[in-house]
């Protein structure tokens, strides 16, 4: 069986041609090629774009083909006619006997669901830009954002182009989802979606598979900084981290050694003239926020860009993992947190509630209810027993979830099936 699988390049996509440097972000792709590579009969071709070519180009590498097509338009937010015409090469390079496509916002997603026809097309759902796209300033209002940095100015940026750029990337995914015909997801919420979208179109539950890093480890509380806080992102107001900012006054005020460290670029470093010049409107407010809560500066950290192992050290470091996302489908740092035993706090929004039982493998609260977040902190913080169970629970619950085999299995029997459907359409 021939497989073209199309997503966001890969480190060894990269590493195939002579780039070493690593991605972040999308990993799970990879983890996938990697386990499905093990399988008998099963030639796999890697599409991606890639900004250092200038046509498209076919690489073997550690027994795959990867496919590496040229960036034509600023973003990838459509897809030009030289684009088509580039999918159009690697469709015809792959002679593919079943397609995979791995996310839905991108216009090229929808283009090469045509070129090879939905009948041997499977689309895995990641998020949904439809759906995210309604909750994008995450509670805050709009008028908040219309004065903008001169960063966003310069960029031509900004949460309301921000919002509309989702708006626009969910005409292609709704055309997409209307035109698939099978599709593979994770929640409840990513069902009702793509249900809402096209009532025909089948289904199949099929998890991610995490880096191999947090299956081999273990959160140990004996070995962590109290009352250190991890978040995995926050650079955009969908990802909530304004809700901690909010909560955090009361976690001090009984936990006053408390610390937060949220993964990435430090978004509301200005301590030069540049960096205040790139500032984003988001991190405007957010530092205008913490100025009005009277947080203190020192208490909030970014880590810089983390890799696997970046990630890893930053989880088991932490005191709790709080997730305050104001909309998510099955995000994988909270499987990575869970997975490796550690007490986490989510906001209870998309397919959360699927992953994590309330209570049971950590605590959930409703997105806008700051305090109720800053509760469950607390409680964790005040409570080793607790702590460690609800770490012990969460371990067991991720482990059956994020199963390497049964996700393999799963996803190659899928290709099985509708390749026999192909071939009984013949």
């Amino acid at each position: 069986m021939r497989l073209l699988i199309m997503g966001s390049p890969t480190s060894k996509a990269l590493e195939s041609f002579g780039n070493s440097g690593k991605v972040n972000g999308g990993g799970w792709i990879e983890n996938l090629i990697i386990n499905l590579s093990k399988k008998e009969n099963l030639e796999i071709y890697v599409c991606f774009y890639y900004d250092s070519i200038n046509i498209p180009t076919k690489k073997y590498f550690e027994n795959i083909y990867y496919i590496a097509l040229p960036i034509r338009v600023k973003g990838l937010q459509n897809c030009n006619n030289e684009m088509i015409e580039d999918l159009k090469w690697a469709y015809e390079e792959s002679s593919p006997d079943i397609v995979h496509i791995i996310g839905t916002e991108r216009e090229h997603n929808l283009k090469l669901l045509e070129i090879a026809n939905p009948k041997r097309t499977i689309i895995s759902i990641t998020g949904m830009v439809t759906y995210c796209s309604i909750h994008y300033y995450g509670g805050i209002e709009e008028k908040n954002f219309k004065n903008l940095s001169l960063g966003d100015i310069l960029r031509h940026g900004g949460p309301i182009r921000e919002k509309r750029l989702f708006e626009r990337y969910s005409i292609s995914e709704k055309q997409l989802i209307k035109n698939a015909k099978y599709v593979t997801g994770r929640t409840t919420w990513d069902y009702a979606c793509v249900k809402q979208l096209n009532p025909n179109i089948k289904y199949t539950y099929c998890s991610e598979i995490l880096n191999d890093v947090f299956y081999r480890n273990s959160w140990n509380l004996n070995k962590i900084e109290r009352y250190r806080i991890f978040v995995s992102q926050g650079s955009y107001p969908l990802k909530g981290l304004h809700k901690l900012f909010e909560a955090l006054p009361t976690i001090l005020k009984y936990y006053p050694d408390t610390e937060v460290y949220i993964a990435g670029p430090n978004i509301l470093d200005d301590s030069t003239l540049m960096k205040k010049i790139k500032r984003t409107t988001y991190a405007k407010y957010l530092k205008k926020l913490i100025t009005e809560l009277k947080l203190p500066f020192s208490k909030i950290h970014f880590t810089g860009p983390l890799d696997y192992n970046g990630m890893l050290e930053q989880y088991l470091k932490a005191n709790v993992f709080v997730l305050p996302s104001i909309i998510e489908n099955s995000p994988n740092s909270l499987g990575e947190a869970m997975n490796l035993g550690m007490p986490c706090v989510s906001s209870c929004v998309g397919g959360i509630q699927d992953m994590l039982r309330d209570k049971v493998d950590g605590f959930l609260y409703p997105y806008d209810e700051s305090y109720m977040l800053s509760y469950y902190v607390c409680k964790i913080f005040g409570d080793d027993e607790l702590a460690e169970q609800i770490g012990k629970n969460a371990r067991e619950s991720a482990i059956e979830r994020f199963d390497i085999n049964r996700t393999i299995n799963i996803i190659y029997d899928l290709y099985n099936r509708v390749l026999k459907d192909v071939n009984n359409d013949k």
